[in-house]
């Protein structure tokens, strides 16, 4: 039993580097994370970044979880790629149209060749504001339904590999004019054009099987004045829950995003889980360590279950809910034998040409 208890459940951190350090070895026995994210900053830059993370990832699993623990990162295509070279990058989603599926399928077989359990695409936001410095060609397409066919028929894919996938940004960040991770982005839309436009391809994309969704750091007045949708509760609860009837599990974006770093860290995870928040995505400060600050966030909510009954009850309903999302990555896990290099090297050149192919089509649309 970790130092918190089962609190460890509800974090997925990020690290420092491309090795575990004792301090970060210690800090994983203590929390004890659900996962961790890897970021650019973790993979080696040399010819054999592949055996340092093997390596790497071994050396995580030892500490926190072994086989349990999921190992996720971004890898949406564009701009989005951590890896340093070997694993094919396709063009952003705003060209893959009717290729949507096949670029799931190609991203999982590469993720999970490399051992990784969850990456945190599709983005289903839908373009609707040219100005926007952080969606853009991240985002599917600008029309609602064509993000809603294109993200579905990605999640088929991705999943199909084994590679769980994730639904953001909720309830909608395709509009907004700024940037969550530089400042807190307000989008002033009312509930009519939310409904037909934001909330479509989230709707249509949520199934029966476990899933797992990402809030935005955004604040939308019509429905909070007060509080960006991951620390709202008549966001991630009401409207979430309630009124769009999503019964998977609900991941916050990266906690330390300057939208809501003026929240003081133990309090941000307190209001998250108080809003409907399951999991904690700590994943890359810009001082101080991940897990450090982590662990600051599992004692503020140990001292808070304490204090109060009904927040003791939403860490227990969250906890049902990431065992469900455990379960169902258990059940989708490939079960055959690994591949060769050799075989690995055809499936990586064959993702190429389909890159080569999305890439030669046109923008968004």
């Amino acid at each position: 039993m970790s130092e918190f208890g089962d609190l460890g459940e509800h974090f997925v951190v990020g690290l420092e580097g491309t090795a575990l350090t004792k301090s970060e070895a210690k800090l994983l026995r203590a929390l004890n994370p659900l996962g961790v994210i890897l970021f650019a900053k973790n993979f080696e830059d040399s010819s054999n970044w592949q055996d340092h993370l093997a390596k790497f990832i071994e050396d995580i699993r030892n500490e926190a979880r072994g086989s349990e623990l999921l190992l996720s990162i971004d890898h949406e295509g564009g701009r989005v790629h951590r890896f340093p070279n070997g694993v094919t990058q396709f063009p952003p989603a705003s060209t893959w149209k009717e290729h949507a599926r096949e670029v799931g399928r190609a991203m999982g077989e590469e993720l999970g060749a490399l051992d990784f359990d969850l990456s945190f695409a599709p983005v289903l936001d839908v373009h609707s504001e040219e100005s926007n410095p952080v969606i853009g060609t991240r985002a599917l397409a600008s029309d609602p339904q064509a993000v809603a066919e294109r993200g579905a028929l990605f999640i088929e894919g991705l999943e199909s590999t084994g590679v769980l996938s994730c639904m953001k940004h909720f309830p909608g960040h395709g509009a907004t004019t700024k940037d969550s991770h530089l400042e807190l982005p307000s989008l002033m839309l009312d509930k009519e054009l939310l409904r037909k436009r934001e909330l479509v391809p989230f709707e249509s994309c949520f199934g029966a099987q476990p899933q797992l969704l990402m809030s935005a750091h955004v604040l939308y007045p019509i429905l909070d004045a007060d509080n960006p949708a991951t620390v709202s509760s008549l966001i991630m609860s009401d409207l979430l829950r309630d009124e769009l009837k999503f019964q998977g599990t609900v991941i916050s974006d990266d906690l330390e995003m300057k939208a809501i770093e003026k929240i003081p860290a133990g309090e941000r995870a307190c209001r998250c889980i108080a809003a409907g928040i399951d999991i904690l995505l700590e994943g890359h400060p810009a001082e101080g360590s991940a897990l450090s600050i982590a662990g600051q966030m599992a004692k503020a909510l140990q001292q808070r279950r304490k204090k109060n009954k009904e927040f003791d009850s939403s860490l227990k309903k969250a906890r049902v809910r990431i065992q469900e999302l455990i379960r169902y990555r258990d059940s989708i896990r490939r079960k055959e034998e690994s591949s060769t290099k050799s075989e690995q090297q055809t499936k990586i050149l064959r993702n190429q040409k389909l890159a080569k192919l999305i890439e030669s089509g046109s923008a968004i649309a």
